[in-house]
């Protein structure tokens, strides 16, 4: 056929211009495109308007480029390099044959209800269909997901909000898929999600992350904003696999992601059953320190370098006695301890497990218990708490009850910046500034180093990455950006704050600087007491205390 133009009203219109002839009735849709900002949402919006006719897309060798069409619901991606009509003719065929494999509508008996997706008996037959065609190890990937918090809405509201929530996660789920990619709800708050494709597993995390995009605002119902977020396991297929057996594998992957802090992905791999174990003895070791007087307090010295004085001090908890724990990491593999180093901290377990609130309360009610209100005056100084972007997102202040209003002047509340980033419209923050707190920005310079953050709060300090500051007097560009950094915070009136060097000549470089104080690892006290190499006392009395270091 002679090439023609189509509009995307005549797309709209489920027409092309021969007669007779709807877009339904073709086999597949050729496009040719060039790298642009805008090609791959041009793109999304085009496989929008076809519905479920293939897009095979031409396009420059591009790995990205390849992934965000894909990701945009393109089914085949012929290179440039490679276009023929034989590389045209085999992808048009295996775009054919991935719809042909798909169920068809599914019938009234295989929706649920409530939310119009799929539900789990339609899973049964659209999943073995995908495997049946799959054409190599992880052609399919399947994506269990589940809502968090949903439970403390249902109890709160009522199974009618809740109901009103599950109808709004669905829609966001639908908004974030391919129309190529099949969402199902099979119970409860959990759904699974159903890719296959060229590059599927690259799709599925950037898949995954429009996800997570989607669910980091509060869902708002009569004139409530909940905070409800997602949390999802992924697991690519193996061969001869079962579609029960791949979807128990991405359950299994779903209860990392749980255990870990909610609002995350985790992949099932090898490794991932051996990070479950770790996981399981980190949460309970913790559990037992809480339960059981297994941790304390302690205070790091922030000093002002050029004054000598003691400006206030970084409360953190750490293990009363000595605990070997591993971690996995975000790729499982193993966070323990090495010869002579320290083991995963409170915090860092508290993250992994999903405690983080908890842990965030215990020292609060510590810190709150041991300022003396009778004494601020005399001793201003600050006290610098660290809050987990899981305690920000969800009822901070609930969370932060043991410090009493008439305290919180003294209290600076530390958020890591690339939490911040990539959530920007928590309204937890702005909660925590009304109801009194400072903010601190910490972290600052290890992923992102965005000067325009500095500004969106008023923050009362940044902390700066250590690795910003380890081998800063080998490095001149690490000293122009910690001097940019510095004079942008001291025209916002923040102060710059990082921990102290391991080496003297870094610490001289910090004071060329100006204006940088430092966090001691330890506290000099001669009478104090010794735990695990670090000097401690009464939190009561080096909160209270004055004067210099």
């Amino acid at each position: 056929m002679d090439a023609v133009a189509v509009s995307p009203a005549d797309l709209s219109d489920r027409v092309v211009p021969w007669p007779g002839l709807r877009i339904d009735d073709v086999t597949a849709v050729l496009l040719m495109v060039q790298a642009h900002r805008g090609t791959v949402a041009a793109t999304a919006r085009i496989v929008e308007l076809l519905g479920e006719v293939p897009l095979v897309v031409v396009a420059e060798d591009d790995d990205s480029l390849h992934t965000g069409l894909l990701a945009a619901g393109a089914s085949e991606i012929v290179p440039l390099p490679e276009l023929s009509g034989r590389s045209l003719e085999r992808a048009v065929l295996a775009a054919s044959a991935r719809r042909r494999s798909r169920s068809p509508n599914a019938p009234h008996a295989s929706v649920d209800a409530l939310t119009g997706l799929v539900n789990r008996s339609g899973l049964g037959v659209d999943l073995p269909l995908r495997l049946a065609t799959a054409d190599r190890p992880g052609a399919v990937v399947v994506m269990y997901a589940d809502l968090d918090r949903f439970k403390l809405v249902n109890d709160t509201y009522g199974h009618s909000v809740g109901d009103e929530v599950l109808v709004e996660a669905a829609d966001r789920l639908r908004r974030s898929v391919r129309s190529s990619d099949l969402v199902v709800r099979v119970g409860g708050d959990e759904f699974v999600i159903v890719l296959d494709g060229p590059r599927v597993e690259q799709v599925a995390e950037e898949v995954s992350r429009r996800i997570l995009r989607a669910f980091g605002s509060g869902i708002p119902v009569g004139g409530r904003h909940l905070s409800v977020g997602i949390s999802m396991g992924l697991a690519a297929s193996l061969p001869g696999e079962s579609a029960g057996d791949l979807v128990a594998r991405a359950d299994r992957a779903l209860y990392l992601a749980k255990q870990r802090g909610r609002g995350r992905v985790a992949r099932y791999d090898d490794d991932l059953e051996r990070s479950i174990e770790q996981l399981q003895r980190a949460a309970s070791a913790l559990s037992g320190a809480l339960d059981h007087g297994g941790l304390r307090v302690v205070a790091r010295p922030v000093v002002d370098r050029s004054s000598a004085t003691v400006l206030g001090h970084h409360c953190v908890p750490a293990w009363s006695s000595e605990v070997d724990l591993c971690l996995p990491t975000s790729g499982h593999g193993c966070v323990a301890p090495v010869a002579g180093g320290r083991p995963a901290s409170p915090a860092e377990v508290s993250c992994q497990v999903g405690r983080a609130a908890d842990l965030v309360r215990w020292v609060t009610s510590q810190v709150g218990r041991s300022l003396d209100p009778t004494r601020a005056l005399a001793a201003p100084r600050r006290v610098y708490l660290d809050v987990p972007g899981p305690v920000l997102a969800h009822a901070p202040l609930r969370v932060l009850e043991g410090i009493r209003p008439e305290r919180r002047e003294r209290i600076v509340l530390l958020v890591d910046e690339d939490w911040l980033v990539q959530h920007p419209e928590v309204p937890g923050v702005g909660e925590l500034i009304d109801a009194g707190f400072s903010l601190g920005l910490t972290g600052f310079g290890a992923s992102h180093g965005s000067l325009r953050l500095l500004a969106r709060y008023p923050f009362e300090s940044v902390w700066v990455d250590e690795r910003v500051v380890h081998g800063l007097a080998d490095d001149p560009t690490r000293r122009a950006e910690l001097a940019g950094i510095a004079a942008t915070a001291a025209t916002l009136g923040q102060r710059l704050v990082a921990q102290e060097p391991l080496r003297s000549f870094d610490a001289d470089e910090l004071d060329r600087v100006g204006g940088v104080a430092i966090v001691r690892s330890r506290l000099s006290a001669p009478s104090a007491a010794s735990v695990d190499g670090e000097v401690t006392q009464p939190l009561a009395t080096v909160l209270a205390a004055g004067g210099g270091v």
